[in-house]
């Protein structure tokens, strides 16, 4: 069954948010604060690097929410987000709910890209913006299936 197309603007709009919301989960997370709560030098070693990713996802989801047209002028993104449970008693508990949440964010890219690309969008984007929205999309997916293997690799080997 192939996937639905996007029938306008607003709706490619609301899933990107959707993505924008996967990536927030990190903000103000800072280097050090991902440290004090990793306790092996593997996890010590991801956690700078997703925080950095996800800053950097963040950005460029939020380019591409500007590139769509809508009859909206302004799109609310959310000020309060759940932020990532920094709480968690360990590192393996911690990077499973990482893994969970690269998985989400995976799907939720997927799911746009696949729907980007059997939908008629002229009406609400121009080519060039078009094509830098898939080749965004299919940048994110790739990110989100490595931290997703990173996440999975520091839970296989968690005293590493």
């Amino acid at each position: 069954m192939s996937p639905a197309a996007f029938s306008d603007g607003a709706e490619l709009v609301d899933m990107l948010l959707a993505g924008w919301e996967i990536e927030k989960r990190f903000e103000g997370v800072s280097y050090g604060e991902s440290e004090r709560y990793a306790s092996t030098a593997r996890v010590k070693k991801i956690m700078p690097y997703l925080v950095g990713q996800s800053t950097e996802h963040e950005n460029l989801v939020k380019s591409m929410i500007q590139k769509v047209k809508t009859d909206r002028q302004k799109w609310d993104f959310p000020q309060r987000v759940s932020k990532f449970p920094f709480h968690l008693s360990w590192d393996e508990e911690m990077m499973k709910e990482i893994l969970r949440v690269e998985r989400k964010a995976m799907e939720t890219y997927s799911e746009i890209l696949a729907r980007l690309q059997v939908s008629d969008t002229k009406t609400f984007l121009d080519l060039a913006d078009r094509e830098f929205l898939v080749k965004g999309l299919k940048k994110l997916v790739k990110d989100e299936e490595e931290h997703a293997r990173l996440a999975q690799s520091a839970i296989a080997k968690p005293g590493a």
